[in-house]
């Protein structure tokens, strides 16, 4: 290549992979000094394009950059002339030199002959947020995550609105409640919008009662799951809380709760039988009313293809104007579903007002399709493509009116004002693995949607929908790959939603490429949003999004600099595996992930600059073989369901400033070496609860707990060690109580405790004394030591034992060292019986040297 620096454009949805003609009988020759000019008439070509030139004298035969003159003339840039017999060949356009010439994908367009070392590829955004309606969104404050617990019904009326009742309900008006397995009064199930009118009764608005109903199912609140709209923008054709009529040769066309449940509690599931043949109607439902349809343009709902691949058109949604489906008003082709056991939501637009009377809806085969099962759910009527309120379900949810940043979300079903929030594709709703919302709880506030960039659908779980194909190098710098740009004025104000929709395949694999960087890309329902190994990688990602295993998974990978900005919704938010020199200098939300926030399976030589939550996770953080890393700053850790943060085999850990609350527990160390936490201000109750394998010796330090300078811990197995305000040597400051819960601590195996690190010079006697009370004279003992082998002149250990005695009593230890350096001093405290427990105070040390 004979050019550095190329910039080169990429479109989603405008741009084209395919290779440029060939322009041939092309002209060089030298107007002026040493620039190389070449001639063809409309050429076409923009300054900054690249070309190859070849059939020239073999020096032009090379790839050049390029500045256009005119119409017909460029220059190659760089080239110094020279003589040449041959000043006529052929010029071949690399392409992706403006957006008007785009490539179309990281895969086939940005192929590894069309880029070097130093080139940027900037890749066009995807349309920013508009404004949807003012919302409710309410955080969760269930304690240790999860969701609420169903609740026994004791009575419904048969009227309009209905009302439950259920003596001291607790519940507010303006709460969303899931109703289900209520008999008789078989109306009042589904999810609905209340108004408390009494402390043991509720209402359920907008519902129409259907008998009286006894002591009989359940209702379970849902808020946090749920964004209540204060307006509707789309209209609900029907949820498949019903059974459908089945078609000619189709063995059933009923509901099921197993599957592709999206809203409330079943969804439809079509069999077809081994007759069913084509350009029929496979199922079909009555709808209970007529629907004017006539402000939307388009329909959006959920499909699962559980048998076979489903090619375009294949399968059509029908819309009529009678419940017997005679009189068709409205046709939806749907997309292709490329495996099966494949489901997304797919929106379809028709371009043009829908019906004002439908009161049937249809699935129809265009050809035989014996033998299949599909499922659907959710089918909803939405706006107008172009409207800024055309909210479907493949939308994405937030606060934000912000272009770039936020917090953003995947829907799962949408029923007039309540958009229930999405957290793993095959989930259920409602269920303990739907995280749900965390953040702040606003009454009123102004809620937004963004579209994304749907991908081709991949043919399996790590099937890659995008690879990187040239790597940079050390020595001549970085491949960039830099999206969100405007492809009208060219500015970087955006961002790149990448959606795969079915939760399949990986959005972007760095394909073990190095030395490159990619900034401003979102993914979303990906397998794994992005999979990245290689060396030398920076990132900088907006927004991970309900992928199925991970929002970004590293393996491999060596030197990565990363920041993120949102991680929600998916099973793992980040997972880390065989990865040296992480360092990721910010993530801005790491909530709601269905297992962890963070996994780690080795990773080591790392940093965690600022975490700004952590928070509705199963487990925030997950670590094995976690070794010298660093978590500065995490603003705050709230409601994960099991602990804040578990290592194994982990060492050299530090967690220097945390906030937490709501969580079932704080840090748990199984068998890694010494962990300190720095900081830490939280509302739970300070307990190591996972530390096993006693043999390991680990130990949990809590250091300034409460920010108040004076509350310290250390946990290991069968002990710990705390400050202690009230029983004191002096009458003033704290001493330390070491606390013996188990007899496996004997002398052989003491709690130890660092009381000091001190500096010392060469063959100058260090005395050392500190305070000693035990609370039982003779079942517990105590000792001040200084370990051997630490420094030369301390060959063996250096110890002073307590008497047996419950007084305060002053221990002295002395040693010489015989080189300069560092020693650390330590207390220790052990069972001398099979009783326990038993504890040791100490306090007052003093150090000095001859």
């Amino acid at each position: 290549m004979a050019y550095t620096n190329a910039i080169f454009y990429l479109d989603y949805i405008n741009g084209i992979d395919t290779a440029r003609a060939t322009m041939n009988t092309c002209i060089a020759s030298n107007p002026t000094g040493t620039v190389t000019n070449v001639y063809k008439t409309g050429h076409g070509l923009v300054t900054g394009a690249v070309v190859t030139l070849s059939n020239f004298t073999a020096w032009l035969n090379v790839t050049w950059k390029v500045t256009r003159v005119d119409a017909d003339n460029f220059t190659l840039d760089t080239a110094v002339w020279q003589a040449t017999a041959d000043a006529s060949g052929d010029c071949v356009p690399f392409g992706g030199s403006s957006w008007a010439d785009a490539w179309k994908t990281l895969t086939a367009g940005v192929t590894a002959a069309r880029i070097a070392p130093t080139d940027t590829v900037r890749i066009a955004k995807s349309p920013d947020p508009t404004l949807v309606g003012n919302a409710k969104w309410t955080n969760t404050t269930k304690a240790n995550g999860g969701i609420d617990s169903t609740v026994s019904i004791t009575s419904s009326t048969n009227a309009s609105p209905v009302q439950i009742t259920k003596s001291a309900h607790g519940l507010s008006s303006g709460d969303v409640v899931q109703i289900k397995a209520h008999t008789t009064n078989t109306n009042a199930n589904g999810v609905w919008i209340i108004t408390v009118d009494g402390l043991n009764t509720f209402t359920l608005d907008n519902s129409i009662g259907n008998g009286v109903g006894g002591a009989s199912g359940t209702y379970q609140r849902v808020t946090p799951h749920c964004i209540v709209l204060e307006t509707p923008v789309t209209k609900t054709i029907t949820n498949t809380e019903f059974a459908w009529t089945p078609g000619t040769n189709v063995t059933s066309a009923g509901i099921d709760a197993t599957s592709l449940v999206r809203q409330h509690l079943s969804s439809l599931k079509i069999v077809t039988g081994a007759s069913c043949g084509a350009n029929q109607i496979i199922a079909k439902y009555a709808l209970p009313a007529s629907l004017d349809l006539s402000a939307f343009e388009q329909i959006s709902f959920w499909i699962k293809n559980d048998t076979t691949v489903l090619t375009a058109g294949q399968l059509e949604v029908r819309l009529y104007s009678d419940g017997a489906c005679t009189s068709l008003v409205e046709t939806f082709a749907v997309p292709a579903l490329p495996v099966s056991y494949y489901m997304a939501p797919f929106t379809i637009n028709k371009g043009s007002a829908l019906s004002a009377g439908v009161q049937g809806i249809a699935i129809y085969a265009t050809v035989a399709l014996a033998s299949k099962t599909y499922r659907f759910d959710n089918f909803i009527a939405c706006k107008a493509a172009g409207s800024a309120n055309s909210l479907s379900l493949c939308s994405l949810i937030s606060k934000s009116s912000a272009a770039t940043g936020g917090q953003w979300f995947c829907i799962q079903s949408i029923d007039d004002k309540i958009i229930v929030l999405d957290n793993q594709l095959s989930a259920n709703p409602f269920i303990a693995m739907a995280r749900g919302y965390v953040g702040e709880t606003e009454s009123s506030v102004a809620t937004y949607k963004r579209e994304t960039i749907k991908t081709p659908m991949p043919t399996g779980n790590n099937t890659n929908v995008e690879v990187l194909n040239d790597t940079g190098s050390v020595s001549t710098g970085l491949m960039t790959y830099e999206a969100g740009y405007n492809t009208s004025n060219s500015a970087r104000d955006g961002e790149t939603f990448l959606d795969g929709l079915c939760g399949f395949g990986v959005g972007i694999n760095t394909n073990g490429k190095g030395y490159c960087a990619l900034k401003y890309f979102s993914f979303v329902r990906y397998y794994d949003g992005i999979y990245v190994y290689g060396t030398m990688i920076n990132l900088d990602l907006s927004q991970l999004i309900n992928c199925t295993d991970a929002g970004i998974k590293f393996s491999s990978s060596y030197q990565i600099t990363a920041a993120f900005g949102s991680i929600v919704q998916n099973t793992v938010g980040i997972y880390l595996t065989t990865t040296i020199g992480f360092n990721c200098t910010s993530i801005g939300y790491l909530n709601s992930n269905k297992t962890y926030g963070l996994l780690v399976q080795g990773l080591a030589f790392s940093r965690f600059d600022y975490i700004g939550s952590a928070s509705n996770n199963t487990t925030a953080f997950d670590c094995t073989n976690l070794i010298d890393a660093v978590f500065q700053e995490i603003v705050m850790a709230k409601c994960n369901s099991t602990s804040v943060c578990t290592i194994y085999g982990g060492s050299n850990i530090i967690i220097n400033k945390v906030e937490t609350t709501l969580n079932y527990s704080l840090f748990g160390c199984v068998s890694g070496g010494d962990i300190v936490i720095r900081n830490l201000l939280c509302t739970e109750t300070v307990t190591a609860t996972t530390v096993t394998n006693p043999m390991q010796n680990n130990r949990l330090f809590y250091h300034n707990v409460g920010r108040t300078g004076n509350t310290h811990y250390i946990f290991s197995d069968g002990c710990y060690a705390v400050t202690d305000a009230t029983t004191r040597h002096t009458a003033s400051g704290i001493s330390w109580c070491l606390n013996l819960t188990a007899n496996t601590r004997i002398s052989t195996y003491p709690l130890r405790v660092p009381v000091a690190k001190v500096a010392v010079n060469a063959s100058a006697l260090v005395t050392v004394t500190l305070w000693f009370k035990l609370s039982h004279a003779t079942n517990v003992g105590a000792k001040l030591m200084v370990r051997k082998n630490q420094i030369n002149g301390v060959a063996s250990d250096v110890e002073v034992l307590a008497a047996e005695t419950t007084d305060w009593q002053q221990l002295t230890l002395t040693f010489t060292p015989t080189e300069a350096g560092v020693v650390e001093i330590e207390a220790q405290a052990y069972c001398r019986s099979a009783l326990y427990p038993y504890s040791v105070y100490i306090d007052d040390i003093t150090i000095s040297q001859a």
